[in-house]
């Protein structure tokens, strides 16, 4: 099969992470694949490309990539009339680019990258839905456009597959889902030892608990909520450390929530909890030093940090949204809150801080079923599964 995949890359997240080590993958085993990237603007991405030899395009080379949205309304406005003004000359480059790869299944993910293709009879082009894709979420120009040019659809987690369903694009039948993977030994490998990294055990009790957030800066994220735990925990003497770690993306409104984040980690005088690290593509590092990930996200798709997380045996709390349900069997491989519930998360923590016996079955549970279940060949064959003809 050939396939190509079509992206409009800001910054260097887990989702564009898992894309890339999606196509490499099926590049080994014998596929044909290509990735066209609208704008070229994000160094790591195209980096991570060339490592892995996968053939590549840009289709407009810019130094900073094309931001639509906006805080303010006239300026949104502006950039959309701008956006217009180049879909022509995007859709008119994009039919070369097939025309000379010839691929059998094309892949997007965003309604952006969508909006330049056109249906063919020789090729089949899938939405894969990288977030929950709630219907509620989806706009009606936006439905619009993806039920109109979609023949494929593609779910990262199973409650995505469901959200896709509900909302009425296609029947059960013509969803398919294709999980994020990962290369389970050698993501161990990579951090040669397992047992140098200190998860916690009756001989670090003289240390503060580490507990990371890890996620882009915006409201979506719940940093905020991080922040509300890490007063209560400091109210009740809690010895502990925050790592929050993030991205600030492109345009104005992840700015002014990161500012508004250390505004409030000022005012609650939380400084000397708190380690903030930016902007950073690889943070593996920073997985070795904590004991327990929070995740108070609202909305996700199947989050590549979690999965990271508890391949290395680092136990989850989190909101049981989107494919976070995929992941943790409350009590078994993690545990689910009620929506950020700050009770449910100072709760958990102190079990998994005082309960070492329980730290570690929650911490054997969570490496087990990412070990087992998130595999590369189960990912493959997953995708494997979509006919294109």
């Amino acid at each position: 099969m050939k396939i190509l995949f079509v992206e409009a890359v800001q910054n260097y997240g887990g989702a564009r992470k898992s894309t890339v080590e999606l196509a490499g993958r099926l590049q080994e085993n014998g596929h044909g694949v290509k990735i066209i990237d609208f704008w070229g603007t994000c160094e790591p991405f195209v980096q991570a490309m060339e490592k892995r030899n996968i053939s590549y395009s840009i289709l407009d080379k810019r130094q900073t990539p094309f931001i639509l949205a906006s805080s303010n309304k006239i300026k949104m406005l502006s950039n959309y009339m701008k956006y217009l003004q180049l879909l022509s000359a995007y859709r008119k480059k994009i039919k070369l680019l097939i025309n000379d790869f010839q691929p059998d299944l094309v892949i997007v993910n965003n309604t952006k990258t969508l909006s330049i293709l056109s249906k063919s009879g020789s090729y089949k082009i899938a939405f894969f839905a990288r977030g929950w894709f709630l219907p509620r979420t989806v706009n009606r120009f936006n439905t619009i456009l993806i039920k109109k040019l979609t023949d494929i659809y593609i779910g990262v987690s199973q409650s995505t597959r469901q959200a896709i369903f509900s909302g009425g694009f296609a029947a059960l039948e013509d969803i398919y889902t294709v999980p994020n993977a990962i290369d389970y030994t050698g993501f161990l490998n990579d951090f040669k030892d397992r047992e140098n990294i200190p998860n916690w055990s009756d001989d670090q009790a003289d240390r503060p608990f580490v507990i990371m957030h890890c996620g882009g800066f915006l409201p979506s994220k719940g940093q905020h909520i991080t922040i509300e735990i890490a007063k209560k925990l400091k109210r009740d003497k809690v010895r502990f450390k925050i790592l929050l770690v993030g991205i600030i993306y492109q345009g104005d409104a992840s700015q002014k929530y990161y500012d508004k984040i250390l505004k409030q980690i000022e005012e609650e005088q939380l400084q000397e909890y708190f380690e903030i690290v930016l902007n950073k593509s690889d943070v593996l590092e920073y997985f070795g030093k904590m004991d327990v990930l929070l995740h108070p996200s609202s909305t996700e798709g199947l989050p590549r940090v979690v999965m990271e997380a508890m391949a290395l045996g680092k136990p989850v709390i989190g909101n049981a949204v989107g494919g976070m349900t995929d992941y943790i069997l409350h009590g078994f491989t993690g545990y689910l809150t009620n929506f950020n519930s700050i009770e449910d998360y100072i709760k958990y923590c102190g079990l998994l801080q005082k309960d070492k016996e329980l730290y570690g079955f929650i911490s054997n549970n969570a490496s087990g079923l990412i070990g087992k279940c998130y595999t590369t060949d189960n990912q493959i064959e997953q995708l494997l599964k979509i006919k294109v003809k």
